[in-house]
């Protein structure tokens, strides 16, 4: 019966204390992010909000588990609770000191990507700024994780033995998962072109790029469609950037004549209209050719040839092309 007793109260105690150190923590939390965000609330930048809001989530695991400490303390029952925490509280503050250094950082990132490109002197590409967010995401806590468990004394040779089989038995599991990550790593670090780049790929399609994420690469074509294709292949491909030319790009559309249309009318009007300036997107009227590329049984195929220093116009001028004619076989019928 006593032992029951014993029991109860100590669950009772231990029920006190962590509602109680909860709350306290809460409310702690929250006047210590009052008074930052009070310091904090006239300044221009956004560096100072993101950093606080990075903070809140690990601030608040940190002042509960501090209340909880001084807590246990008061009640003898729980005393061992107190000496467990103090036992292993270097080794917990390290671990969430590095799960708060991970967000610090990605704060910094953020505030980077959102302003500080534009206000710093030291400039870098900011389309790997998400990269290197998902890799310090990872890495920093890892590295606190391991540096908390050495502190109080584990045996971490084990342990890595063990995580060098599994990786390497998850390695061969998934050799094609791991070869679209490294490939989107090279291309992240190579950056042999940049988001809104415009890209001549194998097989003569022009895309822009949008994304390079860890396993695939996002695209859009000139219609607007999405491209999805895997690291991997996208890195093997022979691709011509079309946006880091040191001349124009050359710009050719396509078009099928029937025989019956008179080709040679509607050359001599396409070349009017390009020395009148009524095609839009054009650029230089003076690199405006036309040549028969196919001659069929009952059809011509043109070859529309023009120089583009922005190929974002490339769709433009081809619409206009195709429009006029589209206008001109209609005149015909």
């Amino acid at each position: 019966m006593v032992l029951l007793v014993d029991f109860a109260v100590f669950g009772f105690e231990i029920l006190v204390i962590a509602f109680l150190g909860f709350f306290l923590g809460k409310f702690l939390h929250k006047a210590i992010l009052l008074v930052f965000k009070r310091l904090t609330r006239e300044t221009k930048s956004k560096l100072d909000d993101f950093l606080i809001e990075a903070m809140e989530k690990p601030l608040q695991t940190i002042v509960i588990l501090l209340a909880l400490f001084f807590l246990s303390g008061l009640f003898a029952n729980l005393q061992a609770i107190s000496q467990a925490i103090s036992k292993y509280l270097l080794s917990i503050i390290i671990i969430l000191a590095s799960f708060m250094l991970s967000e610090i950082f990605g704060a910094l990132l953020r505030w980077y990507y959102v302003e500080g490109n534009e206000l710093s002197k030291f400039k870098m590409d900011i389309s790997l700024l998400p990269f290197v967010r998902k890799i310090s995401r990872v890495v920093i806590p890892l590295l606190g994780i391991s540096i908390g468990l050495a502190v109080i004394g584990v045996d971490l040779t084990g342990v890595l033995a063990v995580t060098s089989v599994a990786v390497l038995v998850l390695g061969l599991a998934s050799q094609e998962t791991l070869a679209n990550l490294f490939a989107g790593l090279a291309l992240q670090l190579d950056r042999p072109f940049y988001y809104g780049d415009f890209l001549k790929l194998n097989n003569d399609e022009i895309a822009r790029l949008e994304k390079i994420g860890l396993r695939s690469a996002m695209l859009e074509d000139l219609n607007g469609n999405k491209i999805i294709i895997s690291n991997s292949e996208f890195a093997k491909q022979r691709i011509t950037n079309l946006s880091r030319t040191y001349h124009d790009s050359n710009a050719i559309v396509l078009i099928d004549v029937p025989a019956w249309a008179g080709v040679k009318k509607l050359v001599s009007l396409l070349e009017k209209k390009a020395g009148a300036g009524r095609i839009e997107g054009l650029e230089k009227k003076s690199s405006f050719k036309i040549y028969i590329e196919k001659v069929g049984k009952d059809f011509f195929q043109l070859g529309v040839y023009f120089y583009l220093k922005d190929y974002e116009k490339f769709t433009i001028a081809k619409h206009s092309i195709n429009e006029i004619a589209l206008d001109f076989l209609k005149k015909k019928k």
